[in-house]
């Protein structure tokens, strides 16, 4: 069975609360941290600290819920089911090959590589103002309840069908991340995708975990708005 290639995944997934549940949905959508990001990364992490570099992508946030490797629902930050709208989403795995329960977080964005007209259109498409799917793509960045770092997580989602952002690794060290935002600024980091600036990931999972989460904001993501 083609799940076979991905048994690493589905040992580390443990079993997660009914979509439905509050507590559990909120923490779908918990927020970036942002701020001043030297005195986040100072206060945190070592010098062997390992940080992934990403995109923020322009668009709304959507967690996915497959059943039995079928898209089972997809739902947005309010809680509204937007399952019939994902449906049509091309690039959008609508099967994967595993049949344990898997949820994903991921942002719908256009296609027109503009972040005004990606917020736009994306919010007017669930909204259903805007149904030319055609022009919608679908990202997917975090797995749930699985005990794989941030790079395997993306390495599982794109062998899964998913695309997943462009990355760049680093350690402690703001001055690589003032060189990332620089190369951002000049269009020449990320600039295949809608973003208004970068995000900084902990790469690794026992670390996050550690950080944890309050209940409004990842402690192990931090969001710089560039635009």
């Amino acid at each position: 069975m083609i799940e076979n290639n991905f048994g690493h995944l589905v040992s580390n997934l443990r079993s997660s609360k009914k979509l439905g549940n509050s507590d559990f949905d909120r923490k779908l959508f918990t927020r970036l941290s942002f701020g001043n990001y030297r005195s986040w990364i100072e206060a945190n992490f070592s010098h062997k600290t390992r940080l992934i570099i990403e995109p923020k992508i322009c668009g709304p946030l959507i967690a996915l819920k497959y059943k039995n490797g079928i898209l089972h629902s997809a739902i947005d930050k309010d809680g509204f089911d937007k399952t019939s709208l994902l449906l049509l989403v091309r690039n959008l795995p609508k099967k994967i090959p595993i049949s344990k329960t898997i949820r994903i977080l991921g942002k719908i964005y256009s296609f027109k590589n503009d972040l005004d007209s990606s917020n736009t259109l994306s919010s007017k498409y669930l909204e259903q103002e805007n149904l030319r799917s055609q022009t919608i793509g679908f990202i997917g960045f975090q797995i749930f309840d699985a005990d794989l770092n941030h790079y395997s997580q993306l390495k599982v989602l794109k062998n899964l069908g998913f695309l997943v952002p462009p990355n760049k690794f680093t350690r402690f060290s703001t001055n690589e991340i003032e060189l990332y935002i620089h190369l951002w600024l000049k269009k020449r980091l990320f600039y295949e995708l809608p973003s208004d600036g970068i995000v900084i990931k902990v790469n690794s999972r026992k670390l996050q975990k550690r950080l944890g989460e309050s209940n409004q904001f990842l402690n192990w993501a931090f969001a710089i708005k560039l635009n």
